[in-house]
């Protein structure tokens, strides 16, 4: 063989491979993850509720319809976390792809873990063990409540002589008049 013709076959060897190159796949690509924070049960949006992930890319706030954007999140999986005093905290998982938009949609449930009972409820009228003369009967007690909660009371009232028992229930106010022809 030719040694004129193996030099030319490598220069045009290595002309070609010089010539090619692979381009990559982005690795970093970007997408958007965007959302709505309501309270759950009544569906209100909830404004202001701090928004998170895991790992970590932008921090925001819903807005005042509870609504919320985070651009510019490197492609992968997350947890997003939704964050609000008085409410128990949220994860939900999203996988951000690049160009795309992941939609992710968090109903808060309200805290109770600081919230005290009321104290317990004090008859003042009519008084323990007091035989009632009329057929009509108003009861009275006093309670608070440290919350300052709504309070919703039951009344169960007993007749010794035959052992029924009548219910009154969902009462707001701390005082009831019995009537036979309630």
């Amino acid at each position: 063989m030719n040694i004129k013709f193996l030099k030319y076959c490598c220069i045009v060897a290595l002309l070609i491979l010089a010539g090619c190159s692979e381009d990559g796949i982005d690795d970093s690509g970007e997408g958007t993850i965007t959302g709505k924070v309501v309270a759950k049960g009544s569906n209100a949006p909830l404004p202001n509720v701090k928004i998170e992930t895991t790992p970590v890319s932008n921090t925001v706030f819903s807005d005042e319809n509870g609504d919320f954007i985070i651009n510019e999140v490197t492609e992968g999986e997350y947890s997003v976390q939704a964050q609000l005093d008085g409410f128990i905290t949220a994860f939900k998982a999203s996988r951000v792809v690049s160009g795309q938009t992941n939609n992710v949609v968090f109903e808060l449930e309200e805290s109770t873990a600081n919230n005290r009972p009321p104290e317990i409820p004090e008859l003042l009228s009519p008084g323990e063990g007091q035989i009632l003369e009329s057929i009509e009967a108003n009861f009275v007690w006093v309670t608070t409540d440290p919350d300052e909660d709504e309070i919703t009371f039951t009344l169960e009232l007993r007749n010794d002589q035959n052992n029924d028992v009548l219910i009154f229930e969902d009462i707001t106010e701390p005082i009831f008049t019995y009537s036979p022809f309630y």
